[in-house]
């Protein structure tokens, strides 16, 4: 459901790394008069690589560290605010506003309000008023609606976890902080050693510090970071962001799952070849190309169904009455002991029309009725 989301921002993370050592090795470069051009032709110009033309070594770290620290900590803020928006998307498809949870629902009214009394400043000058206040009247009478994603994205301090909880709560996401802290790549972060802080919240709040510091231009010597420390900052929210997008995709799955709209059709109970294939007890309609979704304790997991089994017989299609021991290959990794989800098509009159093919519209299977359980 997020996965496109994150590999974008895991792929912002990773050029923020590759410019940190970059810029440091230019830097060391060209400060120790080891910047040489072999070519035929100069691939640059030779004053670029003089130390006069570079700002002093102590300005360039400067400007290194609080680009870094200031760009890590935008890419985990704006991940949770886009986190934030697709979540509410993919409520408002397929419920109607009575539907949604009460924390939700509660939220966006004070955050309306919220807005209504701030009309007329730059926050909200390109927000059209009366259409949000036509919005919500629809909302309220029943009729397809559209939640406006700045009523609900009203922080009220930079996004410590504490924060980040109180912000998420409010869109019906509950323990995110929580989930963080147990998430197994946060954990593997800190369990790998020698960290700057002991867990996600000092360490989170270490980060925010230090970016609040750039911003306010109150930059000292002792508080330039090595890049091993700055490439932990960016390892670290690479971490955190793959723990937020898998607890807000649980949430949205766990809400409409009431509604008939995600479907739990069985358990893993073996992972073979590395944690693709998986042996489980599955019910219901499942297909080659679907997508389906691991969820644990810690975790929640969108995987793409590569091959179905049963007793070794490859199907392309299967809709089973009972629970039934099935080998499911997967396009990635899983862990065991999770629960199987499917996300249904959308018959919603809410649904956007124009809403793309895939978890919301799956072609129906060719059913293949097993009628008592087989064995692998």
């Amino acid at each position: 459901m997020y996965n496109a989301f994150l590999e974008r921002t895991q792929e912002a993370i990773s050029a923020l790394r590759r410019h940190i050592h970059a810029s440091d090795r230019f830097r060391t470069a060209v400060f120790e008069q080891t910047l040489r051009c072999a070519a035929a032709s100069p691939c640059f110009d030779a004053e670029l690589g003089s130390i006069e033309a570079a700002p002093s070594k102590i300005e360039w770290r400067i400007i290194d560290h609080c680009a870094a620290v200031t760009r890590i900590y935008s890419i985990y803020e704006q991940f949770a605010h886009e986190m934030v928006r697709e979540h509410l998307s993919l409520l408002q498809r397929r419920l109607a506003f009575d539907e949604l949870p009460e924390k939700i629902r509660s939220s966006y009214r004070i955050g309306i309000a919220k807005i209504l009394d701030k009309v007329g400043g730059p926050r909200f000058a390109a927000l059209d008023v009366g259409q949000l206040i036509a919005g919500y009247h629809d909302a309220l009478s029943g009729n397809p609606y559209i939640i406006e994603p700045q009523a609900m994205l009203m922080q009220e301090q930079n996004l410590r976890l504490p924060e980040l909880d109180r912000f998420m709560r409010a869109c019906g996401i509950d323990d995110v902080s929580g989930w963080i802290e147990a998430h197994p790549s946060v954990v593997a972060f800190f369990a790998s050693g020698g960290r700057l802080n002991p867990n996600a919240a000092t360490e989170m709040a270490a980060l925010i510090g230090y970016r609040n510091d750039a911003a306010h231009g109150s930059i000292d010597i002792g508080d330039i970071l090595h890049i091993n420390v700055l490439t932990e900052f960016c390892d670290f929210v690479a971490a955190v962001c793959e723990a937020l997008a898998e607890r807000v995709q649980l949430a949205g799955l766990r809400s409409l799952q009431p509604h008939g709209h995600v479907v739990e059709r069985g358990t893993i109970t073996e992972s073979l070849k590395g944690g693709t294939v998986a042996i489980g007890e599955i019910s219901g309609a499942v297909e080659v190309g679907n997508t389906v979704y691991l969820c644990g304790d810690a975790y929640c997991l969108e995987r793409t169904v590569t091959s179905i089994q049963i007793e070794g017989v490859p199907f392309e299609k299967i809709d089973l009455g009972v629970q039934t021991e099935v080998g499911l290959m997967f396009d990635g990794a899983f862990r065991k002991n999770g629960k199987l989800l499917t996300l249904e098509q959308c018959v919603s009159p809410l649904a956007d029309s124009s809403a793309s093919q895939g978890e919301d519209g799956l072609d129906q299977p060719i059913h293949l009725r097993v009628g008592s359980a087989v064995k692998i």
